[in-house]
């Protein structure tokens, strides 16, 4: 690099500078210098040793580390290694039994270039794998070695013996913050040739590799291999863009989340599914397939390792890497020389031999590591590894299934003639394969079994035993998880498979899982849907469709997957009211202001029929559970019962003496109750439709009731503020739950064992219906509204929507797993998906919002609004909530930061201006506690004052400005109050003090 150094301050400045851009001396005439590149160190690295090299080097008994050199087969000056002009070469000094490179003798004073991952022998006694950029995240003090010194590799202040680790040198790029529009987001790896890095593009991920200075790659290989990913997606990892970024050579690849075999393998529950027979011969056929695409087109891929087959999910296997790939246009090819991480490579590459069969044998090794969980060599020496690779010992394979046993000794046949290559494979696969269809033909599986073809018997039974049906099961197991795993994110974190193949790919471990899953709603759509107020809401019975009744007078249909609108049923002539499926999810029933309900067939989208007989609103439906019949409640204060097919009234219920705000069916349909606004509570046989008991005890109007979902109670609210228990058989009063507000709705758990009211008062309240005990109240921050309803509870959830707000709460926990708030409308309409992972609302502006708890939702809105899913976990376990974290991220605050000031009662911005200022939260609260500003709490602490201090100022008579003035004058409180109480302003004391005098010598001269 060149550049002009100034005389005067000796600042670096650019070569075609004329001013110092530090102290704008004249340096148009200062001579331009040059700067040295850095030579990159080059490592020998050895079994026991490892040396590292800067200079002009001679390896033997007498030259560098010669204590390692003993062997008298080593000359004395056996051979030199040099750098020119960034290029290190090896040359053999006339010894006399020779130095070898990849197995090659080399000629006596010849130079020859080395390569990264050479491999150097020493009269084939010592052998050194080169390094450029040794690939260790092990720290370890560098000492090069030099002719003049001799030092040892040094971990934690220990000499290194057994395990080499070399240092690290400096990354040979240095990557900018952006390449061809892709930012830079983390260093991944670093390799002889290049550099990787994570990079965005418009919220994807993906992998940036960049070359060193110099090095370029094969640009023709390199257009070839991006057609062929391509045209092979399934088999190649992705080659997305390539080119140049000042001076070096980039690559843009797909981003695989799963990550590589070798980085799986690190991991127990990885290792052990490695080595399943299954995936096996899973990853047989798919790397097989992936090496006939790369053969077909004339391209070896020379370096086959667990760190160069990526899992794009369980089990989707693509190679990557052809950083040292080669196009042929011969079945063999010879090079200068050897290519590849030598544990892996077959024997005939040690004489820079390629074909074919030398990537099966990388295969072959990849399987036997897979399988047996360690390499064929794993305590082996390097000498003793290149030695029985290039022998003619057949490697032992030691396993009692034969199938395994055939594959891997055709894979690792050391003259690659007879070894397997495509076809054998090929062969091999379709006939276990006919012989896997003709087995399972002719079994006679057990009657128990069937349906579980596509399992092992041992397998079917442990899937059976805990709880699964054959396809859950294969859904599971094709998700790659096991049965007691599958069991366990099932049912503990309601979890489909789809999700937990999420979850896993994400790195999420099960209490964070369950985290996002109780504690998180996406919001996945905000539409508009009525024109005028969204009234009612119902899901089908499957939770296929979602019906909406609003003040437009219509009644719309919508997929509950996609929300896109499916049919708009027109034939109200006023408000719908209340929407309600059958039990079948084939007729839906709308009721209407216009003193009518309609009855549609869900599956035609067409008007069934018109139900007339109300005088005045109908305010609510309910179908029966099991028959066709259909009740309905008025203002009219009438209750009627419909037969569906006739269309015609069956009876009418004229025992209310005031309006009709609600109707139950209990769980067989014996029974129909009602609230109604003189604060009675009826309840009518249907079978004889005449009314089995009244209850008068509320003393205003009853605004819900509901069944228990398995025993003869019925519970009901009133504006009187009390829930009441009533045992239906005996016309008995159970309980009587005091919550104190107007009851505006009431809901039971799944399983009777809990009753949640909801209140004007905004609290929710708890109670165990066996023992009429309050369990908890849930205090809220929700305002009184006159729209407020308990959605029905699923499992252990709880949503309730008050005016602008939904909270949904934990039962078991009794905690509030998620606030969501509509800033603009009023909620006035609320509905779960009967799977439990979607929640509907529809507001007075007409519009509906659908909110997920599905893990893929959740993790989907999480990233689209900036953060990773373990980066956000943080802020969730901190208490906030998605919006919350955005907003105090996007200020520059972690969680914990965020939280510290939120605790003391900061908003985001206002903390930041804090901060601006340079205060901490703890100072920032004292001075704004005081009711100061941070730009005056900050001229304050310019002037030399603490919070304590200022308030001792004040507290002693002195005012804010005039305690600043005593302060710069230099004087503490105890003098300014002496000098003040004479009525001599600070100034003038300044002035007296700087002549010597003090207040008492003053005041003995004036007197």
């Amino acid at each position: 690099m060149a550049y002009k150094i100034c005389p005067v301050c000796g600042t670096k400045n650019e070569p075609n500078a004329l001013l110092c851009k530090n102290c704008s001396y004249d340096i148009s005439s200062v001579a331009i210098s040059e700067e040295k590149p850095i030579q990159t160190p080059l490592v020998l690295v050895s079994q026991d040793f490892s040396i590292t090299i800067i200079k002009p080097t001679v390896l033997g008994r007498e030259g560098i580390a010669k204590s390692h050199f003993t062997d008298k087969g080593i000359s004395r000056k056996h051979a030199k290694i040099f750098n020119e002009n960034g290029q290190w070469y090896i040359q053999d000094l006339n010894s006399t039994n020779g130095t070898y490179l990849n197995g090659q003798k080399l000629i006596p004073n010849k130079k020859y270039p080395l390569q990264q991952n050479d491999i150097l022998s020493l009269a084939q006694k010592i052998f050194f794998t080169v390094q450029f950029n040794p690939q260790s995240d092990t720290t370890v003090k560098e000492h090069f070695i030099s002719d003049k010194t001799e030092k040892e590799a040094i971990l934690d202040d220990k000499t290194i013996n057994k395990t080499v680790a070399v240092a690290k040198p400096h990354a040979l790029t240095q990557a900018p913050k952006q390449v061809a529009g892709y930012d830079i987001l983390k260093h991944l790896s670093s390799g002889g040739e290049s550099d990787t890095y994570l990079v965005q593009k418009e919220g994807q991920h993906y992998v940036l590799k960049i070359y060193r200075l110099h090095m370029l790659p094969d640009l023709n290989l390199v257009k070839n291999i991006k057609q062929l990913t391509l045209e092979h997606p399934q088999h190649l990892v992705r080659l997305i863009d390539y080119g140049e970024t000042e001076g070096n050579f980039y690559e843009i690849y797909e981003y695989c989340k799963l990550g590589s075999i070798a980085e799986l393998l690190q991991k127990d529950e990885y290792k052990k599914r490695f080595s399943q027979k299954e995936t096996f011969f899973d990853f047989l056929q798919q790397v097989n397939e992936a090496l006939k695409v790369l053969h077909s087109h004339n391209i070896y891929h020379r370096d086959l390792k667990p760190s160069n087959i990526l899992l794009r999910d369980w089990f989707e296997v693509v190679l990557c890497d052809f950083g040292i790939a080669k196009s042929i246009e011969e079945s063999t090819v010879f090079t200068k020389n050897f290519k590849g991480t030598y544990k892996y490579s077959a024997p005939e590459t040690f004489s820079n031999e390629y074909n074919k069969k030398s990537d099966y044998w990388s295969l072959g090794m990849i399987l036997y590591l897979l399988y047996f969980g360690k390499e064929p060599f794993e305590e082996e020496d390097l000498n003793r590894i290149l030695s029985k690779i290039v022998s003619d010992e057949p490697i032992a394979i030691e396993t009692d299934d034969a199938k395994i046993k055939t594959v891997l000794q055709g894979l690792l046949q050391k003259d690659s003639t007879k070894r397997w290559g495509a076809t054998e494979i090929d062969q091999f696969l379709q006939k276990e394969q006919l012989v896997e269809n003709k087995c399972l033909q002719e079994s006679e599986h057990p009657q128990k079994y069937r349906g579980w073809e596509a399992f092992d018997d041992k397998s079917a039974q442990i899937w059976r035993e805990v709880g699964f049906t054959p396809q859950e099961a294969l859904e599971w197991k094709n998700s790659g998880f096991m049965e007691r795993e599958a069991l366990l994110l099932k049912q503990d974190a309601n979890l489909t498979p789809q999700e937990a193949k999420i979850a896993r790919l994400e790195g999420l471990s099960f209490d964070e899982i369950k985290l996002l899953k109780k504690h998180f709603y996406a919001l996945l759509q905000r539409k508009k849907a009525h024109n005028g107020a969204l009234k009612s809401l119902s899901y089908d019975p499957e939770g296929i469709i979602l019906a909406s009744g609003g003040n437009d007078y219509a009644v719309r249909l919508w997929n509950s997957r996609s929300y896109q609108e499916l049919a708009i049923l027109e034939w109200h002539t006023d408000y719908v009211q209340c929407v309600s499926f059958d039990q079948q999810g084939k007729t839906l029933a709308s009721a209407s202001k216009d003193k009518t309900i309609c009855l549609w067939n869900v599956e035609t989208k067409k008007h069934l029929a018109t139900l007339q007989g109300h005088q005045s609103y109908v305010t609510c439906v309910s179908f029966h559970p099991s028959k066709n019949i259909l009740a309905s409640g008025s203002w009219d204060m009438q209750i009627r019962v419909w037969d569906i097919e006739t269309q015609k009234t069956i009876a009418t219920l004229n025992d209310s003496k005031s309006y009709i705000n609600s109707i139950d069916f209990n769980h067989d349909g014996s029974l129909l109750a009602c609230g109604t606004e003189g604060g009675e509570v009826i309840i009518w046989q249907m079978q004889t439709k005449e009314a089995k008991a009244f209850f008068n005890d509320h003393t205003a109007s009853v605004h819900a009731v509901a069944f228990h979902p398995n025993k003869n109670i019925l519970a009901s609210g009133s504006e009187d503020g009390y829930v009441i228990l009533w045992d239906y058989r005996n016309g008995e009063k159970i309980s009587l739950f005091r919550h104190g507000f107007s009851i505006k709705a009431i809901a039971f758990h799944p399983d009777g064992t809990l009753l949640a009211t909801a209140g004007e008062n905004s609290i929710i309240t708890i109670w165990d219906t066996e023992t009429g005990v309050r369990i908890t109240q849930f205090s809220d921050t929700l305002e009184d509204s006159e729209f407020m309803e308990i959605a029905p509870m699923q499992e252990d959830v709880l949503a309730v929507r008050q005016g602008n707000t939904i909270e949904i709460w934990n039962l078991h926990e009794q905690t509030r797993i998620s606030t969501i708030v509509l800033n603009a409308y009023d909620i006035v309409s609320l509905a779960y998906h009967p799977k439990g992972d979607h929640l509907c609302a529809g507001t007075v502006d007409g519009k509906l919002h659908i909110w997920s708890s599905n893990l893929i939702d959740t993790i989907d809105q999480i990233k689209k609004e900036g953060f990773s899913v373990k980066e956000f976990l943080s802020w969730l376990k901190n208490g906030f909530s998605l919006y919350e974290a955005k907003m105090w991220y996007q200020l520059g605050f972690d969680a914990l930061q965020a939280q510290s000031w939120r605790t003391e009662g900061f908003l985001p911005y206002e903390a930041k201006k804090w901060i601006e200022y340079g205060f901490d939260v703890q100072s920032a609260m004292q001075w704004k506690n005081a009711g100061f500003l941070p730009n005056i709490a900050k001229n304050m602490t310019d002037d030399g004052f603490s919070i304590n201090e200022l308030f001792t100022w004040l507290d002693n008579g002195f005012g804010l400005e005039e305690a600043k003035e005593w302060k710069r004058a230099g004087f503490d409180i105890e003098e300014a109050k002496l000098w003040k109480e004479k009525n001599i302003p600070a100034s003038k004391a300044k002035r007296f003090r700087r002549f010597g005098l003090t207040l008492g010598s003053l005041l003995a001269k004036i007197f």
